[in-house]
């Protein structure tokens, strides 16, 4: 796994900001801290940025480096991914300036299951995340003869003006009323940025990076996963459905002391710097509170209660224990090699290659292997630091053997059987991501890497293809085995009857 590593700056070319740098080879030393506004130029060898970035555990929040003036900025690839970063984090930084960045359109391919569209709204629908520029001062832009990388700024403020924020100026340089949107277009210019509009990003970065970031009163946030839950002091810990608009519009008066929320296709929700809270209204309802650093509130059915702070007891989907399969792979995880006596040889040596390719893949386009464990090395500190992503059958890996017998699948010598579906296993068996019986506050994997096909890991998106779960069939000779049904388990990690 990458991890960040030593940051060195320098002065950018276009203003007097310093520029943060990351080096993934020299040892770990965190950012200084800087009174100074800052762009973070991303070293990633991948132009799935936001995905890379995870991977690396950058985002989570007890590790950001960053100060709270820093901007982030992107262009072309790099502004894709700066979409991403800014709309799915907005309260990481002071300000956001994105140039470009390439709209996906994965959506109009032939054949997606319903479980692959659900899946999309993760990355590939950004601009219709658009709200969350409500707490995040962002200026969109490209050149005026660039219409299709253009078009990425075009949605976002297309979005945000059906938000209820219309546009008002010039056709290009437009400001959002009521949120601190800014749109431009460089005129006459192809793929970059025109001097003068240069120079109004420049005055837009030192206005807010000057201002730093500062805790608002009014937050309005969406999502549409619990990976990507949180905004200033509000997380929404609980969907109803995922991959569906959850959204909560939260105000607070009266010095932190009373509390008035909107929410939609929310089940729990935890508010922190509440010291002084004495009263919440949530979807009208009102809730007598105890101060405190910070409050959580469960709904069941229709009514609000305040409930226990902590992590919510039993199965439930929320923050980075929510899948797909490929979401096990934005934190620190662990390739668990088998070496016992496998049930099947065919299965084993089918799930042998898929471990070898998402390696190799992983190495050229990632520049780093995964670390990697035969079974009987691995130890409790692993279970306790890392998804653990466990190959072979239940005969050669004895970690799949001691939790095969607590997942929502039956895998025996002679079949594998998952809802009403029975399958032999001499050619079959489960790929899937489930929380780790062994330590439920980590993921487990069975046999698979990345779902994604091989252009994902060097293309515009790494779509997930095989959900929460699949069977999938031996294909001798292939490092890919053929995938015959997968799904998405419900909002208690249940299969949907």
């Amino acid at each position: 796994m990458l991890t960040p590593r030593k940051f060195t700056t320098s002065r950018s070319p276009v203003t007097t900001a310093k520029t943060i740098r990351a080096n993934w080879n020299l040892p770990s030393v965190p950012a200084r801290n800087s009174k100074r506004k800052v762009f973070l130029q991303w070293a990633i060898p991948t132009t799935s940025v936001p995905k890379a970035l995870l991977a690396c555990g950058w985002f989570p929040r007890k590790q950001v480096t960053v100060p709270a003036r820093s901007s982030v900025s992107g262009l072309t690839q790099g502004g894709e991914g700066a979409w991403h970063i800014a709309l799915h984090h907005p309260d990481r930084f002071a300000a956001a300036e994105i140039g470009a960045g390439t709209v996906s359109r994965t959506a109009q391919r032939p054949g997606l299951t319903p479980y692959q569209l659900a899946t999309l709204r993760i990355w590939e629908n950004i601009s219709e995340w658009a709200l969350n520029i409500h707490n995040l001062p962002l200026a969109g832009h490209d050149g005026e003869n660039d219409p299709g990388q253009l078009e990425s700024s075009l949605r976002a403020r297309a979005q945000l003006e059906k938000e209820g924020f219309p546009s008002v100026g010039d056709p290009d340089y437009l400001r959002s009323q009521g949120a601190p949107g800014l749109w431009m277009v460089s005129k006459e210019t192809g793929h970059g940025t025109s001097p003068l509009v240069r120079q109004r990003l420049d005055a837009f970065l030192k206005e807010h990076g000057d201002k730093g970031q500062i805790s608002p009163d009014h937050i309005r946030f969406l999502t549409y996963t619990t990976r990507y839950n949180r905004s200033y002091w509000v997380s929404l810990d609980g969907l109803e459905k995922h991959y569906e608009r959850a959204e909560v519009d939260a105000q607070r008066t009266d010095g932190g002391a009373s509390y008035d929320i909107k929410t939609k296709n929310l089940t729990r929700l935890v508010l922190c710097e509440t010291e002084h809270a004495r009263q919440i209204k949530i979807d009208g309802q009102t809730l007598k509170v105890k101060a405190g650093p910070e409050i959580t509130l469960d709904k069941n059915g229709r009514a609000w209660k305040v409930a226990r702070n902590g992590p919510e007891r039993g199965l439930h989907k929320t923050h980075a224990l929510q899948g797909p399969i490929d979401d096990a792979f934005l934190d620190p995880f662990l390739l668990v090699r088998p070496t016992g006596k496998p049930w099947n040889n065919d299965v084993n040596e089918q799930a042998l290659r898929t471990m070898a390719r998402f390696d190799r893949m992983w190495g050229r386009y990632f520049r780093g292997h995964p670390f990697a464990k035969d079974d009987k090395d691995v130890t409790e500190a692993d279970f306790a630091k890392y998804h653990v992503v466990l190959f072979g059958d239940p005969g050669s890996n004895k970690w799949i053997a001691k939790t095969i017998g607590k997942l929502p699948v039956k895998w025996t010598q002679q079949s594998v059987t998952l809802g009403g579906q029975i399958f032999p296993s001499n050619e079959n068996y489960p790929a899937m991501i489930y929380p780790n019986p062994l330590n439920p506050a980590k993921y487990v994997v069975l046999n698979t890497g990345l779902t994604i096909d091989d252009r994902g890991y060097n293309g515009d998106y790494g779509t997930p293809l095989w959900g929460d779960y699949a069977i999938v069939k031996v294909k001798p000779d292939a490092a890919v085995p053929e995938m015959l049904t997968a799904g998405l388990f419900d909002e208690h990690w249940q299969l949907v009857k």
